[in-house]
């Protein structure tokens, strides 16, 4: 995978903690920031995924058209041998 340097600044007990798992793991500092990163970019895409469909339920048009194809759904069920 192509590479970016990049220059950050951390707070000390940040930085001295990365080293220290880093060095745990057998990794470089900068192979062990990558793997965290990626890690919560695949979180914060997955949250903003789910806020997106909530907000598409959250509308009042998909409501009634759910609620709409749940009743017709129920309507059409057979009456016997759907007891649970």
């Amino acid at each position: 995978m192509p590479t970016t340097k990049l220059s950050i600044t951390l707070p000390k007990k940040v930085a001295e903690a990365v080293s220290e798992y880093s060095a745990e793991l057998k990794i470089s500092t900068s192979k062990f920031i990558s793997q965290i990163l990626e890690e919560n970019l695949a979180e914060i895409k997955r949250q903003n995924i789910i806020e997106k469909i909530n907000n598409v339920f959250q509308e009042n048009t998909v409501v009634k058209e759910q609620q709409k194809s749940a009743s017709i759904y129920r309507k059409n069920l057979p009456k016997d041998g759907t007891e649970w």
